[in-house]
């Protein structure tokens, strides 16, 4: 649905600033889809009033945070259409699905809704009413609660509350199928529109949804559109805070805005690193045709700029910034502001149907904008001859990024580069760089945040699980770089890059090369690199905005805690590991096998698979562990292919992101099953050592888990899961005649890696229990399960024939909400009383390690536990972050493994050194695993058979694995 917008709009705001600052981070304006590591911003209280507007014009001041549904029908679609806003509560209540529905018989649902006057007058009045319609879920039927037959007379301009009560049990509905209010799976708010006359837009506010007793967040759920019965499209209603202003209009408008509520205020630093953002939200489709002008006047000051309103990209938002650069030093900010002259007009094309838009609350930001409009040049970030291309008539050449700059609004840019996608990483089509060097140079950037927004222009949403990908670095005056988080390019919705700029910790999902000095930095460098999906040649084109840096002042972050564990007295020689690794030449090579790709739909295998490998993830429709039959005889024929390959070391995740494992409340953010009484037993051992929390364990684990089928706080499935896999491995032997031994991956990063949604327009919910490290009592809960659950499964005989080493956490590095400095030291003591109490369960004849992220020195935060890692397994990519490490000989795979463990602070002393992960692509497997054995690494495992991320190993498997001779 793309509908031709025009829109006239001149708004004039005179501003005059009385407002408390707050240093505080509070809930941006933006959707709540568009992820970032919030800056300070403070809302100001505007009242807007309209000026000047013809009569027909609607304006609706919104009373609370309000989604707003805006549907464009034409006259002769359909003579009596449905539309309305769809809550998906097994996806997107924001609540866990399998303990809310446990909640709702009996419960009451409400739903506040406001038709207005100019949507009512556009309907059939003959046929036009609203109803609520709630769902329960059979297997694949929907059965509805009323029938479709509870319609109510709309009162325009009106909060009208719907409400339907569940039954207590399940019901007969009167086309003959069965209620069951414990899985009511929907809600909807339908209205019926009758038969329209022309081309409408038709707008519906629902403001409140409540369930008795169940919390429902407004930031947190997403609602869809639906039409018909049916759900439009994959993105979702947007809502807007208390005090935005909402027009549909297609004529001339004004607005002017004042404040109330103020008081006097004084802010920190220079003017010059605050600004304010002004936002104009376009919540109907894109498509926007005219121009967009914001003029702001600074006492002799004035500042224009200009948005062509098809440049406005995803999300349908214009956020204009004003930096505060004219002003210097520090000033009562009412003072500095009072006389700022803001206006705002829309020039849109001649002729344009009705559009929504919504002016949310101008909001002042902590930080220093950063222009795109001079100093920005290409960098070649491999020394490969610059970014290479081929001109149209097939000749190679060398050509430059193409930048469009905004010359009157230097804090955006458009920047289109040719990318190739696939597995050659020297492929100059691969990355593109930007550098800009700063002015009065060398810049101390120490304990800075850097930020920008990027959305992405160019649909590679089919992308998603191989993303385009982008980050933001610097560059110091030696030629070494600090890299953030890369975010994907490829979910079709904006995202913010960052850097926190500190040397207390690793750079989660980036990495720092030794002898970065952030007091002597150069320049600014934006990375840009393509999917690892071949593909012709693409021209991606991104939007780049507000780009700005601020000061992060230092926290005091908690203590590193010292690990003791000399009581485990560690015999290499009794690993079943090592003497299978001794057995074959003192090397071996083996697989990453991190879950089974089981055949089940699609949409399924977008979540992605099945992942975790144990328990059942709430959201799922069935249970996918390893003790399901789909999953298990997968598992089985895995397996044996590897033992016929001659792969004999499998790297399994097992707890993955914790969804589906431990037994969440509704919320998803804190560990039920534990009784006042347990709860005491807990919180008894916040204050106690590792050494004596698990004494305090033995003594009390009657008392904690008191069931002998179950432990308190465990999904059911998960201890079933772990036998079966205990079981398949036994199978694969008495088949095969070869013994598989598995390195068990307990947590992964994806526990608190900041991403709660995934997939095309991050329609999927994802796992995200950053409580694990930074919340005392969950922490020391999920540490006594895990030390129940290895005490359970170790007492089965076949966990030490067939286990080889647990695995603590998967690049704990990557963790980046927890990679912090205020949060780093909660990591790295988490990850080490879980190694403690992991080896108190199972005892010193398995060994424990961890999965250190693909950048060796950084192994180097993790000294504290280097007396508990019984092998030490860093992964290696040779294109990390766009930069090849091996050939800048950053770390070659030459590097001896007794050189790794001089990064831990640590002597090997008879432990093994493996590489956990290496990457099949590249075309140079055969020969890396090779450069490992000379190396003196023990042994080497490919990523990945499940090949679920783009890097699949199935192709090479005939250059990793030796086959072994048939069974007779």
């Amino acid at each position: 649905m793309k509908p031709i917008i025009h829109l006239l709009l001149v708004l004039g705001i005179v501003i005059t600033l009385e407002y408390s600052f707050s240093e505080e981070p509070i809930p941006s304006y933006t959707p709540s889809y568009i992820s970032s590591k919030p800056l300070t911003e403070t809302p100001l209280p505007l009242n807007w009033a309209l000026t000047s507007g013809k009569a027909e014009t609607f304006v609706k001041t919104l009373a609370t945070r309000t989604f707003i549904a805006d549907v464009r029908l034409d006259a002769g679609q359909s003579a009596s259409s449905v539309i309305g806003a769809y809550l998906d509560l097994r996806y997107n209540s924001g609540l866990v699905y399998s303990e809310l529905a446990k909640t709702l018989p009996g419960k009451k649902i409400q739903v506040d809704v406001i038709i207005p006057e100019y949507t009512f007058k556009k309907l059939d009045a003959g046929r036009a009413k609203v109803r609520l319609i709630v769902k329960s879920i059979n297997g694949d039927k929907w059965i509805d609660l009323n029938n479709g037959k509870d319609w109510t007379e709309i009162t325009p301009d009106k909060t009208m509350t719907l409400g339907a009560v569940l039954p207590e049990r399940s019901v007969s509905t009167k086309n003959g199928l069965e209620f069951d209010p414990s899985n009511t799976a929907s809600i909807a708010v339908e209205m019926r529109t009758g038969k329209l006359q022309g081309t409408e837009n038709l707008i519906m506010f629902i403001q409140d949804i409540r369930i008795d007793n169940s919390s429902l967040d407004k930031l947190k759920i997403n609602l869809n559109l639906i039409r018909d019965g049916k759900v439009m499209g994959d993105t979702y209603i947007p809502s807007y805070p208390e005090g935005t202003k909402f027009i549909l209009t297609a004529d001339a408008i004004a607005f002017k805005a004042s404040l109330s509520d103020a008081s006097d205020i004084t802010f920190d630093g220079k003017s010059s690193d605050f600004f304010l953002n002004v936002p104009v939200h376009f919540p109907g489709d894109a498509g926007l045709k005219g121009s967009l002008v914001v003029t702001s006047v600074l006492g002799t000051s004035t500042i224009e700029v200009k948005r062509d309103l098809s440049e406005i990209t995803v999300g349908s938002a214009a956020n204009v910034s004003i930096p505060l650069d004219k002003l210097s030093g520090p000033m009562d900010l009412r003072e500095a502001l009072k006389d700022i002259d803001i206006k705002v007009s829309v020039e849109p094309e001649k002729e344009s149907p009705p559009i929504p838009m919504a002016l949310s609350p101008v909001t002042l930001v902590k930080g220093r904008l950063v222009t795109f409009s001079s100093g920005w040049k290409e960098r070649d970030a491999q020394k490969l001859g610059g970014y290479k291309c081929v001109d149209d008539s097939g000749n190679p050449g060398v050509c430059g990024i193409a930048v469009s700059k905004f010359e009157n609004d230097p804090y955006r840019a458009l920047v289109t580069i040719k990318m190739t996608g696939g597995i050659d990483w020297t492929n100059p089509f691969y990355r593109a760089e930007l550098e800009k060097e700063f002015e009065n140079t060398p810049r101390d950037l120490t304990d800075t945040l850097l930020e920008i927004e990027i959305s992405p222009v160019t649909d590679t949403t089919e992308l998603w699980q191989t993303p385009y990908r982008a980050r933001i670095g610097l560059l110091d005056m030696n030629g070494n770089i600090m890299f953030g988080p890369n975010i994907s390019l490829s979910e079709g919705l904006p995202a913010k890059a960052y850097l926190n700029v500190t040397m207390s910790v690793p750079s989660p999902k980036g990495f720092t090369m030794p002898g970065f000095d952030p007091a002597k930095v150069k320049s600014l460098i934006i990375n840009v690199e393509a999917t690892q999906t071949a593909h012709d040649p693409l021209e991606l084109s991104i939007m780049l905005n507000n780009l700005n840096i601020r000061n992060t002042p230092a926290t005091v972050s908690p203590a590193f805690k010292n690990f003791d564990f000399s009581r485990f007295k560690r015999d290499p020689e009794k690993w079943a590991i090592k003497k299978l690794v001794d057995s074959n030449g003192g090397y071996m090579i083996g697989i990453n096998y991190p879950f089974p790709t089981v055949k089940v739909s699609n949409r399924l295998l977008e979540v992605p698979e099945v992942y975790p490998t144990v328990g059942r993830k709430p959201d799922d429709p069935g249970h996918f562990g390893f003790s399901s039959p789909v999953t298990k005889a997968q598992t089985i024929e895995d397996l044996s292919f590897f033992a016929s390959r001659g792969l004999r070391i499998v790297r399994i995740f097992g707890l993955g992101h914790l969804d589906g494992v431990f037994n969440w409340d509704m919320s998803n953010n804190s560990i039920r099953g534990f009784d006042r009484h347990k709860d005491d037993l807990i919180r008894a051992s916040i204050e106690m050592p590792v050494e004596k929390y698990a004494e305090h364990l033995r003594k009390n684990e009657k008392s904690l888990f008191p069931f002998r089928r179950g432990i308190t706080g465990l999904n059911s499935f998960v201890i079933p899961d772990l036998r079966a896999l205990l079981t398949a491995l036994e199978e694969v032997e008495r088949k095969t005649g070869v013994r598989e031994l598995v390195i068990l991956v307990l947590y992964d990063f994806t526990i608190a890696d900041g991403i709660t949604k995934e997939g095309p327009n991050r329609r999927y919910k994802v796992g995200e229990h950053p409580e694990v490290v930074t919340d005392p009592m969950t922490r020391l809960k999920a540490e006594a399960i895990i030390w129940k659950m290895m005490r359970t499964i170790g007492a089965d005989g076949r966990f030490r024939k067939y286990i080889s080493a647990v695995e603590i956490m998967n690049e704990p590095s990557n963790a980046a909400a927890v990679v912090t400095p205020e949060h780093f030291a909660d990591l790295v003591n988490m990850v080490g009383e879980t190694m403690y109490l992991v080896k108190d369960a199972i005892g010193p004849d398995i060994p424990v390690t961890i999965g250190f992220a693909s950048w060796a020195p950084d192994i180097k935060y993790w000294k504290t536990l280097s007396g508990g890692i019984d092998i030490l397994m860093p992964h290696y990519w040779e294109s990390l972050e766009s930069y090849d490490i091996d050939t800048l000989g950053l770390w070659p795979l030459d590097t001896p493994a007794e050189k790794i463990w001089e990064y831990l602070g640590a002597e090997k002393n008879g432990r093994l050194t493996g590489m956990g992960e290496i990457s099949p692509l590249g075309g140079k497997i055969k020969e890396n695993l090779e450069r490992l054995k000379t190396a003196g690494y023990d042994f080497s495992l490919v990523w990945s058979y499940s090949g679920h991320d783009g890097f699949d190993a199935k192709p090479v498997m005939d250059e990793i694995s030796t086959p072994s001779p048939k069974r007779p």
